[in-house]
């Protein structure tokens, strides 16, 4: 029972500095992109930047409602743009949009609805 409280304070602490940051990063790894972390970043309300993958999953679009880098020398000079105070709006936008896409497009049910009928209902 003990391990079990660890595992929820563990969560309960995870959940709270990713709500309290402005940009999450994502690292694929090699030819595993997980797309489980990435809508959860989004959803979190931060701005969310990738590492480039073969596509991005459907309705994200670099520098509307998500940023990708390249490289490690691009991530930097991205990550020093949007944390620059006059960059905020844009930073906060992309950060909004991305969020919406992800709870309007991309919750557990629009999966389901695609695999069962081929298509999102809601």
């Amino acid at each position: 029972k003990k391990k079990k409280k660890d595992d929820d304070d563990d969560y309960s602490l995870y959940v709270d500095e990713l709500l309290g940051v402005k940009i999450v990063v994502v690292a694929q790894h090699d030819e595993w992109e997980d797309h489980y972390r990435l809508m959860e970043s989004l959803v979190c309300g931060a701005m969310v930047m990738t590492d480039t993958m073969l596509t991005l999953p459907e309705g994200l679009v670099d520098g509307k409602n998500i940023v990708v880098y390249d490289s490690a020398e691009s991530l930097q000079r991205l990550l020093l743009h949007y944390l620059n105070p006059h960059n905020d709006k844009q930073r906060l936008q992309i950060a909004k949009q991305g969020w919406e896409l992800a709870m309007t497009q991309h919750q557990p049910h629009h999966r389901i609805e695609t695999l069962l009928f081929g298509k999102k209902h809601t």
